[in-house]
């Protein structure tokens, strides 16, 4: 039930940030991903890593309402556009 209500809140704000943030699936449970969660800090399920010049930013775990994705990804934009890679990760 818990991922059914997270699809429909991430759902609901999809098409607001579609063209801006791309959103992709990785399957946690395969070994040659493992790398992948431990670098992006994944330590729940479901995780948002957001990557800002090919560089990882910040990893947000859990559920989250639709409010709440839509201010985090807000965020992220407005981070990446005010920074350059070598300067994304700091400040969050």
């Amino acid at each position: 039930m818990i991922d059914r209500q997270f699809d429909e809140q991430l759902l609901s704000v999809r098409d607001e940030f579609l063209g801006k943030i791309h959103l992709c699936c990785l399957d946690t449970d395969l070994a040659e991903n493992l790398d992948v969660c431990r670098e992006c800090r994944v330590t729940n399920m479901p995780a948002f890593a957001c990557f800002i010049g090919g560089d990882w930013v910040e990893t947000v775990t859990g559920c989250r309402r639709e409010h709440e994705l839509r201010e985090r990804f807000t965020a992220w934009l407005r981070k990446a556009e005010l920074t350059t890679p070598e300067d994304a990760t700091s400040g969050l």
